[in-house]
């Protein structure tokens, strides 16, 4: 079995018994790796370790549970903490807030879990095999939990209705002024968006490179700073089209 879909049966199991007692020795045993070598492939494979990802699951997993009503205390206790104490401490460690005040919040941010973003992919027509990865900045940091990009083509969204819904029309003004742009690619039902808790939206990834500095400011700065003038009148055109559908943060 190749090592992606050895982590990937470990993190099934890890999300279908997330309320019990789960040990790096146990998974190790079920995929045939001594401790060690298991645990370097599932930090290789996830990002962090096996305790860290268990953790961060089981934190999400409950928010959502007390979000949807339930005692926090009781959803704290089925999902491993002794004490509401150590589930708060817990949260607070990576949220940086109280669960309170977390879901004082408009809208939970919901974590998925690989296996739910392919039953959500599986609403496009497109190859359901690809590589479901994290999106990160040039520096290396985390975009959030609600980007991802789907192989080498296609980013998945969600997130806020009014955020999603704002960018969708963004980025169709921008198309139609002959930007590149990340518009909706419809689903199988037609529609441009799945419509549930958050919006979930599926687009094709915008390929390039940024400009370097000698480009910019060598020999043909003349020519860029003429393409740039010209950009930027396409832009306030594309913009001009939707101002009064969108509202935008001033300072």
């Amino acid at each position: 079995m190749h090592t992606s879909d050895i982590i990937k049966s470990s993190i099934n199991y890890i999300e279908q018994n997330l309320k019990t007692d789960i040990t790096v020795e146990e998974l190790a045993s079920m995929a045939g790796y001594s401790v060690w070598h298991y645990h370097r492939l599932f930090v290789q494979s996830t990002g962090m370790s096996v305790s860290a990802y268990i953790g961060r699951l089981r934190l999400n997993r409950a928010l959502n549970e007390i979000a949807g009503g339930r005692r926090a205390i009781d959803v704290a206790l089925e999902y491993g903490f002794d004490t509401y104490a150590g589930f708060y401490k817990a949260f607070v460690r990576m949220y940086g807030g109280s669960p309170k005040n977390y879901l004082s919040k408009s809208e939970v941010s919901v974590m998925f879990t690989e296996k739910e973003l392919r039953r959500i992919l599986a609403n496009w027509d497109m190859p359901q095999d690809l590589p479901i990865l994290d999106v990160h900045t040039m520096d290396g940091t985390k975009v959030s939990n609600n980007v991802w990009s789907i192989g080498e083509d296609y980013i998945l969204k969600t997130g806020s209705r009014e955020s999603i819904l704002t960018n969708m029309k963004v980025a169709k003004a921008l198309a139609t002024q002959g930007f590149r742009a990340s518009t909706p690619i419809p689903a199988k039902s037609g529609e441009e968006y799945l419509d549930r808790s958050q919006i979930i939206v599926l687009t094709r990834g915008i390929k390039g490179n940024p400009l370097s500095k000698s480009d910019r400011f060598g020999e043909n700065r003349r020519e860029f700073g003429e393409k740039y003038g010209e950009s930027i009148a396409r832009l306030h055109r594309a913009l001009t089209v939707i101002e009064s559908e969108i509202q935008v943060e001033r300072c």
